[in-house]
């Protein structure tokens, strides 16, 4: 019989809001019966996008990526996936794949596109095997050489 220990189950616990929490925190949400009313402040596109890089450098300084970063790669594997006709439970194991990387603090300037193409293809790989343009789709859209990415795994 196999028995989890207590310490090993915490290490691998995921949290899939953790990243995106930072946003969350300049609304106010007020919940009565019957009715919730979220009230958010207001500022400049620029204004509130340093204000979210800002409390995400706070919250996690071991990660070298800035918050709008983040947003955009996820940005750009939706549209990957898109393209490729890739369903979300597929993109739902990239975003998963990628976001563990990023809390380990492994992702740099240098290769977040790369981290983003490879856990693309992986979860690719695990869920919708029958996609065999998926690779050049992933060369357009992210800017990568197939040689590349091996090269990187």
């Amino acid at each position: 019989m196999y028995q989890v220990d207590a310490v090993d189950s915490r290490r691998n616990d995921y949290d899939p809001s953790i990243l995106d929490d930072i946003a969350a925190a300049s609304k106010t949400v007020i919940r009565c019966s019957g009715f919730i009313r979220v009230t958010k402040a207001f500022a400049t596109p620029q204004v509130s996008k340093a204000i979210l890089n800002e409390r995400f450098a706070e919250k996690f300084p071991h990660i070298h990526l800035t918050y709008s970063k983040l947003r955009s790669i996820k940005r750009d594997i939706w549209a990957l996936a898109k393209e490729c006709g890739v369903d979300e439970c597929t993109v739902a194991h990239t975003f998963v794949y990628y976001e563990r990387i990023v809390l380990k603090g492994m992702i740099s300037k240098y290769n977040r596109k790369l981290v983003a193409g490879v856990a693309f293809l992986v979860a690719v790989k695990l869920n919708d095997y029958k996609k065999p343009d998926v690779v050049k789709v992933l060369e357009v859209c992210l800017y990568l050489t197939f040689l590349r990415i091996c090269l990187f795994c």
